[in-house]
């Protein structure tokens, strides 16, 4: 039988969290124990899986990529390995960032509340990658919006999030909204479990900008 989620995993387990639930705190407070935590507790594969779906997207490996909701970095780790040089991250903890910057594989982090419009110039961005932050108290269907914003037309998006979420939320109707008004083509949607230690199933949504040039 697998484990059960515990401790600063089990308080952002589950689809129903109030308008108290501190997101920032949160991570700032986990932010020593997470890579800990989530790699040698519970086997955590997700930020492996998007940057292996990302990777034949995106081959010219020196272009900018943006890594919405980094935290500690084992997205910009993962893509690091894999050869990108140019990597950018944002993030809402402070605590999460500096975890981050210590990796020395980040050109720039940036703090701040994807909730919100970012300082972030309309289709900076020529990819983007987004991992873990699509999911109950953090961002909703509502949010996909300023993810399209901030990157080039046709531009790979690789996000990677909670399947209950995923569902719970409606996701679907939104992507088929976006896909509607040309902002979004939908490439992929596949299923998979996102923790080795512990049942998590997930959902990798790959797609492309649909910003007309």
């Amino acid at each position: 039988m697998k484990k059960k989620a515990q401790g600063a995993l089990a308080a952002v387990t589950g689809t129903d969290h109030g308008p108290d639930f501190d997101v920032e705190g949160h991570y700032d407070t986990w932010a020593t124990a997470y890579d800990d935590d989530l790699l040698n507790e519970y086997g955590y594969i997700a930020p492996r899986i998007a940057a292996d779906a990302f990777e034949p997207l995106v081959q010219d490996k020196t272009q900018p990529v943006i890594d919405l909701a980094c935290g500690t970095g084992l997205v910009g780790r993962e893509l690091n390995r894999r050869g990108y040089t140019c990597i950018d991250g944002l993030d809402l903890s402070k605590g999460m960032l500096t975890k981050a910057e210590g990796l020395g594989i980040y050109r720039e982090l940036m703090q701040e509340d994807l909730t919100r419009r970012t300082s972030i110039q309309d289709g900076v961005y020529p990819s983007l990658i987004c991992v873990g932050s699509f999911a109950s108290g953090h961002l909703g269907p509502e949010h996909l919006r300023e993810i399209i914003r901030v990157v080039r037309p046709n531009a790979p998006i690789v996000i990677y999030m909670n399947a209950e979420h995923f569902d719970v939320k409606d996701f679907p109707g939104t992507l088929n909204k976006l896909e509607d008004e040309g902002l979004w083509h939908g490439l992929s949607v596949e299923d998979s479990n996102y923790m080795n230690q512990i049942d998590r199933r997930g959902k990798l949504i790959v797609a492309r900008s649909g910003r007309a040039t």
